[in-house]
């Protein structure tokens, strides 16, 4: 049975977050045009025509000078539209002979945002009204029809596209979308691909739900060469921000840099891949990133060739799952943190946090020296459904300088995967002791770690006075600079630089607390002894 057009439109329709009536110059895609234009066309000059022979008509029967006005009226206005359409037609023709690509791209993004605007809504109705169900579903998969201004290449004579985007905001499609564009239209043909790390540029940016692979039809993805194959011959190389200095050598036309904020070092992974954006006539960058208030980040944005756009986790609601933009809300809306992981902003030190944001950048390293003691900690979540797991690995070197190796921590899982996971942790890191916050049920927390791993050295350590309290001897500790990051750990410092004693409980901190008390013990200083005679 053949799906009518009418029922394939009203489906599409209560699919999409838009309706087509109700379409905007916002949601008009440019690889749509050239149809659009010539069905508009053939349609307005229908209506012209029946609108000169009832004029005719109604002239020969009605001579009221009334009815000849209303459809004089209505032929100017169509003969307004068609002289807009001719004018549009040949910016659309002049488009398609631009070879170069800032220019092909600045005149689409102008086309999006002006072409609905020429039409009254009967008139758009009337348009689309001759799409059968197959161009309605070609309609609904269209990229630029479906993005969002903010997820679209900014107009302008810009070299890096910084766009914040909070979590689940459409940063990663955006970013496939772009250089499949790119790479489709001829601009791209040598393109780098930097993620904080190689697995996560393969999960996320490549082989990810709104990766590269699931919007370029054709590409293939080689593992074992770490790069990406296109039809038209152009190839995308997969690098890792850990290992800044292996992009020197690279050449590029186009660089896609993910999760900036969290790369190791991300002033050099910027600095290298600027210096490898040298092939082409219009060599461009985009940064998609949740951000986060480092001075990278902060030197960045005002840049005088740099265009920022920014998304919110809610304004991409429609494509996110049932119940997680309101769980999320109401863990985290109107925090610190909140406004920076959902509403993409950029948030200075929290006055009244323990920790300052400078004393973690100014001591980071890349590598640890030899340590003395190594510890795994963990702040075990209530349930499930709760807090996250707090997993933090920390060690102390000869010096007495502190070291955090690695934030382990992990939300929504049952406590035999964390346990597994702390346990795991335990043994990559060659660790000495696991130090397990036990308020809530602490035979149950060893027994859950020793079914993870037999003869486990676990210590549980109880929480008798309230959070800040506890971090204060820690912050001091990072306020010295005796506390050193091993690379960036984004969510940690965050919690670090954002909590104020309010607010949902930072599992993170907590762990990093109880790691760093058990390596730098609070101990008393002996006091001096009044003898009388």
């Amino acid at each position: 049975m053949t799906t009518s057009p009418e029922a394939a439109r009203g489906d599409v329709a209560r699919s999409h977050p838009h309706h087509w009536i109700n379409v905007t110059a916002e949601d008009i895609p440019p690889g749509w045009i050239d149809d659009m234009v010539k069905r508009l066309f053939e349609e307005l000059n229908r209506q012209m025509l029946r609108f000169e022979n009832a004029a005719k008509k109604e002239v020969k029967e009605d001579n009221t000078p009334d009815l000849r006005e209303q459809d004089s009226l209505t032929l100017a206005r169509l003969e307004g539209t068609l002289n807009r359409l001719n004018k549009l037609d040949m910016q659309r023709a002049s488009l398609r002979h631009t070879k170069n690509a800032r220019k092909r791209r600045d005149v689409r993004a102008a086309l999006r945002q002006n072409f609905w605007k020429q039409f009254s809504r009967k008139q758009m109705a009337k348009g689309l009204e001759a799409f059968d169900e197959s161009e309605c579903h070609d309609l609904y998969d269209d990229w630029y029809l479906r993005a969002r201004d903010e997820q679209l290449p900014p107009p302008g004579n810009w070299r890096i596209w910084l766009f914040l985007g909070g979590r689940g905001a459409g940063k990663t499609r955006s970013g496939a979308e772009w250089i499949a564009e790119g790479v489709d239209g001829g601009a791209m043909q040598r393109i780098g691909l930097i993620g904080a790390t190689h697995s996560d540029a393969r999960a996320v940016m490549i082989e990810g739900v709104s990766g590269l692979l699931s919007v370029a039809p054709g590409a293939n993805y080689e593992p074992s060469n770490r790069r990406v194959l296109f039809p038209n011959g152009a190839i995308a190389t997969v690098l890792s921000a850990d290992e800044p200095d292996a992009i020197r050598g690279h050449q590029f036309d186009a660089c896609w840099l993910d999760e900036w904020a969290k790369h190791q070092d991300p002033q050099a992974t910027l600095d290298m891949a600027l210096m490898a954006l040298r092939l082409g006539e219009d060599p461009r960058m985009l940064v998609t990133t949740t951000p986060r208030a480092i001075e990278p980040m902060l030197n960045l944005r005002t840049m005088p060739d740099v265009a920022v756009t920014v998304s919110r986790t809610k304004d991409n609601a429609s494509n996110l799952a049932p119940g997680f933009l309101e769980t999320m809300e109401k863990r985290y809306l109107g925090s610190r943190l909140g406004r920076q992981e959902l509403d993409a902003e950029i948030i200075e030190d929290n006055d009244a946090a323990l920790w300052r944001r400078e004393w973690i950048e100014s001591t980071r390293i890349r590598i640890a020296p030899a340590l003395q003691q190594v510890v795994v900690a963990i702040d075990p979540a209530v349930s499930i459904s709760g807090d996250e797991t707090g997993i933090i690995v920390a060690g102390k070197d000869a010096e007495g300088q502190g070291y955090v190796l690695a934030d382990l921590s992990i939300g929504g899982v049952t406590p035999s995967q964390w346990a597994a996971r702390a346990a795991n942790a335990f043994v990559d890191y060659k660790a000495d002791r696991v130090i397990a916050e036990a308020n809530n049920g602490g035979d149950t927390i060893k027994s859950v770690l020793a079914n993870a791993q037999q003869n486990l050295p676990v210590q549980t350590v109880h929480a008798t006075r309230d959070k800040r309290t506890r971090a204060q001897p820690i912050a001091t500790l990072y306020e010295q600079r005796r506390i050193h990051h091993i690379g960036v750990h984004a969510e940690l410092e965050d919690q670090l630089c954002n909590y104020d004693g309010e607010g949902s409980s930072p599992d993170r901190l907590d762990a990093l607390v109880w790691a760093l008390t058990y390596l730098f013990p609070i101990t008393k200083t002996a006091e001096p002894r009044i003898r009388t005679f």
